[in-house]
């Protein structure tokens, strides 16, 4: 299991934006606050966000298994197969630098609901482990239209067994009495078990998941990047300078060997004559 520094150890463009954040003095952090309350005000209902008790699907990060891990490592580049293309191999170098789904979804350009997408795809092949907490799990399902807004307010324990059958049959009975044919959610709304505001909450956050989001500017999205390719600028400079002192003195080490041979050639010709001329003398 990731924990909270394994996290963070890992340097993205997101993490750098909330390290800043966290940074600031307080003072200013709590006139951010104010100015975000105040825009989530215009779009949502802070209560319902103010009262998630665990971290929502965008903090998710996605493990990856062995089978995912050996096929980043054994599989090219570019190759595309049946089952995997490029986006996946990149999904899964995601999920082993610890990456979460917003930070998955920011380096890849993809909406939320794509992420999701590729997600259970990789669950489904064995290449990533099932998300183990019901309710991020039950949000991505959500999310990617795998069940509606009635199924995830069930299933994902906003309403106790009783309300959910309190409420079935209330619609039952206006079934059989012909009465217009009301929606669970309704239903539990006008019984007061649900919060019309935190539905609708609910509704766009998932409306919101189609789009694609930049956490950081372009311009400083660019100088990192050139920053980082300056890094490894250096580096393989560094590595050339290594390599060109290495064949330095191998080169002056091959050439003091032929030196060396060299003059045992001389020698072994000059003592070669001369074992010839004692013979040539003797046979005279």
């Amino acid at each position: 299991m990731h924990t909270y520094d394994d996290i963070m150890s890992t340097p993205t463009q997101y993490k750098s934006l909330i390290g800043r954040i966290n940074s600031l003095p307080l003072w200013v952090k709590q006139a951010l606050y104010y100015e975000i309350r105040l825009n989530i005000l215009n779009q949502s209902d802070i209560d319902y966000l103010d009262n998630i008790s665990t971290e929502p699907l965008q903090l998710y990060c996605p493990v990856i298994t062995e089978k995912g891990a050996l096929l980043i490592r054994t599989r090219k580049r570019n190759e595309i197969s049946e089952n995997v293309d490029i986006n996946h191999k990149s999904f899964l170098n995601a999920t082993k630098q610890k990456l979460n789904m917003l930070e998955i979804s920011h380096s890849n350009n993809w909406s939320l609901k794509q992420t999701c997408e590729i997600l259970f795809l990789m669950i489904s092949s064995g290449y990533v482990e099932p998300i183990r907490n019901q309710n991020v799990y039950m949000f991505a399902l959500y999310i990617t239209d795998k069940i509606n807004l009635d199924e995830f307010l069930i299933r994902s324990d906003r309403l106790s067994p009783r309300q959910i059958n309190k409420a079935m049959q209330i619609k039952q009975c206006s079934s059989h009495m012909k009465m217009d044919n009301d929606s669970i959610i309704n239903i539990l709304t006008s019984m007061g078990y649900l919060d019309e505001k935190a539905i609708n909450s609910i509704e766009k956050i998932k409306e919101s998941a189609n789009e694609m989001a930049s956490v950081i500017d372009q311009v400083e999205c660019q100088s990192e990047e050139l920053v980082y390719f300056q890094e490894e600028l250096n580096n393989l400079i560094e590595q050339k300078k290594k390599l060109i002192e290495k064949i330095n003195f191998y080169q002056t080490e091959l050439q003091e060997k032929i030196d060396e041979n060299l003059e045992l050639t001389k020698k072994l010709d000059a003592y070669a004559n001369g074992v010839m001329g004692k013979v040539l003398l003797t046979l005279s």
